[in-house]
């Protein structure tokens, strides 16, 4: 099975944590069962940095182009907090799992708006 493909949103240093989770993940066959295969920031030189410390050459700054030609499996959204609502329900809209750092959103009805 191909491993499942996963973007990560926000390059600050909540990210680097995931990224270095991604690379640990892998089958009890020792094949990587996800790859980090995109990142998006809108801070485009963090995003370069990023991209080049953890070799993904898939680099957006806007998660429309991300969903839209980064087709990702996952995303993991490591962005401030009032900024987790859009971004979640945008993937979620796309079609696209979605793992938010906490708090998933700063309000209840944005967490149910995400539930629904």
């Amino acid at each position: 099975m191909a491993p499942l493909r996963v973007a990560i949103v926000g390059t600050g240093n909540i990210a680097r944590v995931h990224a270095r989770a991604l690379a640990a993940v892998t089958s009890e066959a020792g094949q990587a069962d996800a790859t980090l295969a995109a990142v998006m920031d809108v801070d485009e030189s963090q995003l370069n940095s990023f991209g080049a410390e953890f070799g993904v050459r898939e680099t957006y700054r806007h998660l429309t182009d991300l969903l839209g030609h980064g087709r990702p499996d996952l995303v993991h959204l490591c962005t401030p907090p009032a900024t987790h609502y859009p971004l979640a329900l945008g993937c979620l809209r796309a079609g696209v799992s979605v793992l938010v750092e906490k708090p998933p959103t700063i309000s209840l009805r944005e967490f149910d708006g995400l539930a629904a």
